[in-house]
């Protein structure tokens, strides 16, 4: 799987900013994605994603991790090209907030998030617990590659 990763706040990248990529390649062969398909992961601060969270979800406040899907209109592009599944934003802001609440270091807590946007992006949802649980479990087998 084709990715990129852009860093979108003003603040020097972190140490564990260069791990990112190495989740996504690992999640994308726990995931079985086609080496064609391709996703961007981006990571703002807390005004942006309050912003983002308003526009898109209705909701005035800050949360972690936001999917925007592609595959329902602009996807169909080259079949030469890869295939855009869409774009992952995170809140560093939140990544820091919840890595201090989970006891879990900044880079798991991206770790974490990357995949979860990630299986949003692939259709998974978590609207009810039954749903959650199948992502949780998923999540939980593709970190543990980084973190037993």
């Amino acid at each position: 799987m084709k990715y990129n990763i852009f860093w979108e706040l003003k603040a020097k990248q972190p140490k564990d900013f260069k791990l990112l990529g190495k989740i996504v390649e690992s999640a994308a062969r726990v995931l079985k994605i086609e080496s064609k398909k391709e996703i961007s992961v981006i990571i703002v601060g807390s005004g942006k994603m309050r912003s983002l969270n308003k526009q898109y979800r209705h909701q005035d406040k800050v949360t972690d991790v936001l999917s925007f899907s592609q595959q329902g209109g602009l996807a169909l592009n080259n079949p030469e090209e890869p295939l855009y599944l869409g774009d992952i934003i995170i809140c560093y802001a939140q990544v820091i907030k919840q890595a201090k609440v989970f006891g879990f270091s900044r880079e798991k807590e991206l770790a974490f998030l990357i995949i979860h946007g990630l299986l949003h992006l692939l259709g998974y949802q978590d609207k009810n617990q039954k749903q959650y649980l199948k992502m949780e479990t998923i999540q939980n087998k593709i970190l543990s590659y980084f973190y037993d």
